[in-house]
């Protein structure tokens, strides 16, 4: 009696660190993957819309690049695209982040470049396609210190 005991504990204590591990799988693989590994992996998705409700044409949509920002700042901090690339700045900082151009607080570099005043105010999430060439400084408005350039080429 004892034996079929310890080995149905055994078989549950098994199946219980099994289903610990996957709930927090993820966690798990922040945990263990090397100190700016993360940085290294390039998000990009399909976009079809882009400031304000402008539509680009099919053949000249871009696709997407991810800026992160998280509690050591912007993740690249400096990224070259070409012109009519959506830039997507994800916010894994528990804190606020409000992307806006330079400079501070006036945010006139870039007009329109402005998440604060666009639909995503206040979301974790800000997408801005870049229709101009040059060198376009940015900042969290939150955290101004915070910053970044997206260089737009043709």
């Amino acid at each position: 009696m004892s034996k079929n005991y310890l080995i149905i504990l055994g078989v549950a204590g098994v199946l219980l660190l099994g289903g610990v591990a996957f709930a927090f799988k993820h966690q798990v693989k922040t945990l263990l993957m090397p100190q700016g590994q993360g940085e290294q992996v390039k998000q990009v998705e399909q976009v079809g819309q882009v400031n304000q409700g402008e539509q680009v044409p099919q053949e000249n949509k871009m696709e997407a690049v991810v800026v992160t920002y998280d509690p050591k700042g912007f993740s690249p901090t400096t990224l070259t695209v070409k012109k009519g690339t959506a830039v997507k700045f994800v916010n894994k900082s528990g804190s606020t982040m409000s992307v806006a151009s330079n400079p501070h607080p006036t945010h006139t570099d870039y007009p329109g470049f402005d998440q604060f005043k666009s639909d995503a105010r206040g979301k974790d999430e800000y997408s801005f396609t870049f229709t101009k060439v040059g060198s376009w400084g940015f900042h969290n408005h939150a955290k101004p210190s915070d910053g970044g350039t997206v260089v737009v080429t043709e």
